[in-house]
């Protein structure tokens, strides 16, 4: 009887430091994609001429450095020749809000005119806007889809450049120890 309890209060310890575990973990998953949805915008009106992530990722860097970059690619209509959109992520908050604060008094939109090539013609106007982080993190849609694969972009860029600079370091310690070496 006695082994009995003590079977039942391990496993209730056992299931409580699961759940415990668990909700910790969702906590920290739901502040990391808060943290990255607040420190990211949408960018629509994107056209032909932008459909690409570097060319992107290059005109916003102007801005404050940008952490991520997902473009997703829509036909054009009759109606709206730049239907493609991009979520541009930066690495600081602070920025984002430097480039709202360019939206006109009562508009939470900013438009801003970037030339694709040497004529007026190639100019485009990206409708920018915050995300809502909530609604990021919750859609199912194409849009939730993006948004997931900005966050993966994200931690991909993060990868490589932990990579790189192992490599970096491998070839410093390389070339310290051919100069001891002689």
């Amino acid at each position: 009887m006695l082994r009995q309890a003590s079977v039942t209060i391990s496993a209730a310890i056992r299931r409580r430091h699961a759940v415990k575990m668990y909700k910790s973990h969702q906590a920290k998953k739901e502040s990391d994609g808060y943290s990255f949805a607040a420190r990211t915008v949408h960018v629509g009106g994107i056209g032909k001429d932008w459909e690409d992530e570097d060319k992107i990722d290059y005109w916003f860097s102007r801005g404050g450095p940008v952490a991520s970059v997902a473009l997703r690619k829509r036909k054009p209509t009759a109606d709206i020749p730049n239907n493609s959109w991009a979520l541009v992520a930066f690495q600081h908050e602070k920025t984002v809000a430097d480039l709202l604060s360019l939206a006109q008094d009562g508009d939470d939109r900013v438009l801003l005119r970037a030339d694709a090539g040497d004529t007026a013609d190639d100019a485009v106007v990206f409708i920018v806007h915050r995300i809502e982080p909530v609604k990021a993190m919750n859609s199912t849609g194409s849009f939730g889809k993006t948004f997931q694969r900005c966050m993966k972009n994200l931690e991909d860029r993060q990868k490589r450049l932990l990579r790189e600079a192992k490599v970096q370091k491998l070839l410093s310690e390389a070339r310290e120890a051919r100069w001891r070496a002689l």
